[in-house]
């Protein structure tokens, strides 16, 4: 399957070395332009502006305009929903606004947790370890956030 991704999924996963699972677990990774200069922007994380500047074979970089517009999307995640739309794909955003516009008009949208969710279930981590890992990082999660994930798993989309 192939998924187009935001940056702060990519940025996160990079951040806490696991971003190898996204070929893992899908055989192709699309980002739109305004993602990819979201990664290589100066105040970005050198670990990540250089994992950029090493393009793995199965990220890809496409040009996309966006047909819509909605004050509370950000060209990033306007770019990654048209994007998705256009191919029938899932998108991996976890902006809540983006997240439930995407979802409002019926794209399959996937978070940071549920790729280590999911990641977790196919025994590739250990994830406890990866939700603590992502928590030392600028990811927003409050502690009933985190207690609930450990608990529950993150809410999955539903394959119907």
């Amino acid at each position: 399957m192939t998924v187009v991704s935001a940056t702060s999924p990519l940025n996160y996963l990079v951040l806490i070395g696991l971003v190898d699972l996204l070929p893992e677990l899908f055989e192709q990774v699309i980002i739109p332009e305004s993602v990819r200069d979201e990664l290589s922007h100066a105040k970005t994380p050198r670990i990540v502006k250089d994992w950029l500047a090493s393009r793995p074979h199965w990220l890809s970089i496409e040009h996309v305009s966006v047909t819509f517009t909605d004050p509370s999307v950000h060209r990033g995640e306007a770019e990654v929903i048209q994007l998705a739309a256009n191919g029938g794909m899932p998108a991996i955003i976890d902006d809540r606004l983006a997240r439930t516009f995407a979802t409002n008009n019926g794209l399959q949208v996937i978070g940071t947790t549920s790729v280590l969710y999911e990641a977790a279930s196919r025994g590739f981590i250990d994830y406890s370890k990866a939700l603590a890992s992502l928590r030392t990082t600028s990811f927003h999660m409050s502690q009933a956030q985190y207690e609930s994930l450990l608990s529950n798993g993150p809410r999955l989309p539903r394959s119907d």
